[in-house]
């Protein structure tokens, strides 16, 4: 990101007052951090909560396991078509 700042023209610099480019590039790292923290870690945790639960089930009672396996794609075909039906809902 450094070197595409000094690829930029000098007009550009001058357009813009003192710390407005320094405020503009400091807010869109804190947007990327945000989305990070609140977004992309929340998603893998869950899906690692899930995978070593799974795994748990498997290795003390693999038939209960089996049997919950099988649920995973009813429960992913809701979920995809859960907003469907709340569009014909309302």
């Amino acid at each position: 990101m450094i070197d595409q700042l000094f690829c930029i023209p000098y007009s550009t610099y001058e357009k813009y007052e003192k710390g407005d480019l320094q405020t503009r590039i400091f807010d869109d790292c804190d947007q990327v951090a945000h989305m990070l923290v609140y977004t992309v870690l929340p998603v893998v945790q869950v899906l690692l909560s899930v995978a070593f639960g799974l795994a748990y089930v498997l290795i003390y009672n693999w038939p209960m396991g089996v049997f919950t396996m099988l649920w995973i794609p009813l429960f992913t075909n809701g979920i995809r078509n859960a907003p469907d039906l709340f569009r014909k809902a309302s």
